[in-house]
């Protein structure tokens, strides 16, 4: 949720200095369906 995001991000992150994104669920999914596309080697691998 939105408050529980910006707890993490605005207290939490900054009081323990973790260094870390805060993301909410949503931008991980859409992160996750990110896919490279292949070079030629990797394309050639997988015809073998």
């Amino acid at each position: 949720c939105h408050n529980c995001r910006d707890q993490i991000m605005k207290s939490l992150t900054k009081e323990y200095d973790l260094g870390i994104e805060t993301k909410y669920l949503w931008e991980l999914v859409a992160d996750s369906l990110i896919v490279e596309p292949w070079n030629e080697e990797e394309i050639e691998r997988g015809h073998a």
